[in-house]
């Protein structure tokens, strides 16, 4: 015969069914308008799907090593998202005063569907070749990104998360 447990003996933990997709198309574009001066260009499109159920139990009976957990309710959610539209595109011009020097401001626009923002992202690199084996690379600027899909599907509150903002700054040698 099958044993039966009562629901108060079952001994599920965490129970996650993840199921997600992202299809997209990108394209780039560089050009060389002259030896000192390039201009690159590109974007794209992607759209999101979901389906996130998630459940966790509280401990019981010792079985959960921690104690937030043990004294934690039982808790599920659902995160079902319709497809999500995302765009992107950037540009940029590298500009090289020397054979030594070059400098390339960037902007990237971003039109998150998952969160419903238009954001822009100003980037600048610059790259100084001290020697035909040896470069000092410099960068800076705003790099963002929307909260994941499991983030969002924790609790209902988390569907209310707009993108992350960082500010880089980045130094390099190249050898």
């Amino acid at each position: 015969g099958t044993a039966r447990f009562p629901d108060s003996l079952r001994l599920v933990q965490r129970n996650r069914d993840l199921r997600d997709s992202q299809i997209g198309v990108k394209e780039e574009l560089t050009s060389s308008f002259s030896p000192k001066l390039q201009f690159a260009a590109g974007g794209g499109i992607y759209f999101d799907s979901a389906n996130y159920y998630s459940f966790e139990r509280s401990g019981r009976f010792g079985f959960s090593p921690l104690e937030e957990e043990y004294l934690a309710p039982d808790r599920s959610n659902r995160l079902e998202l319709g497809t999500k539209t995302s765009a992107y595109g950037y540009g940029q011009l590298t500009w090289k005063p020397t054979a030594r020097f070059s400098l390339t401001p960037s902007l990237r626009v971003d039109r998150y569907g998952l969160t419903n923002e238009t954001v822009l992202s100003p980037r600048l690199s610059a790259r100084f070749t001290l020697t035909n084996r040896v470069s000092i690379n410099f960068a800076t600027g705003l790099y963002r990104q929307t909260p994941s899909l499991f983030a969002l599907s924790l609790t209902p509150g988390n569907q209310n998360l707009k993108s992350q903002t960082a500010f880089h700054i980045i130094g390099g040698i190249e050898w």
